[in-house]
């Protein structure tokens, strides 16, 4: 029995469909990489809206009394409001509290009643600037970043 050989022509036309189909498939896979990473980006943006809607929610639930909510100076929202139970002793319960931007970061300050003790809470990060508008028992706030404003409305006691 004799055995033919490839032509040359023969091997560049495997290695030409070999390219083709590889470079199909790698392309493909990158694209799926990046649509992971975009959904993981998406997921965690969603996340952290979530989060911050709860934690506004639990705090304009629990301002004592509603009368006390005001905008300072710098047009950043100041109030009492009950924290409830808290890791620390001195942020138990009624605590004095301030919502405001700082270094692109949405930020809760919490202040003892006594003022001795002082905490900051990350709310809701590139955050360039937070607007309010109060009106009786309803706090309409609107977090900018970049060209995205996002509304958000709680109602308090």
């Amino acid at each position: 029995m004799k055995r033919r050989a490839f032509t040359l022509i023969e091997v560049i036309i495997a290695f030409a469909l070999l390219a083709l189909v590889s470079t199909t498939l790698f392309t493909s896979y990158k694209r799926q990489v990046l649509l992971k990473v975009e959904l993981a980006k998406a997921e965690t943006a969603v996340l952290q809206r979530k989060l911050l809607q709860e934690r506004l929610s639990q705090i304009f639930t629990s301002i004592i009394p509603t009368e006390n909510l005001a905008l300072d100076d710098d047009e950043n929202l100041q109030f009492t409001f009950d924290n409830g139970i808290d890791p620390e002793k001195a942020f138990c319960h009624n605590v004095r509290a301030k919502l405001f931007c700082k270094n692109e970061k949405y930020l809760l300050e919490l202040t003892s009643l006594d003022g001795k003790a002082r905490r900051e809470e990350e709310l809701f990060s590139h955050a360039e600037s937070v607007s309010y508008r109060l009106a009786p028992h309803i706090v309409h706030l609107h977090i900018k970043n970049g060209d995205e404003e996002t509304p958000y409305a709680f109602f308090t006691k």
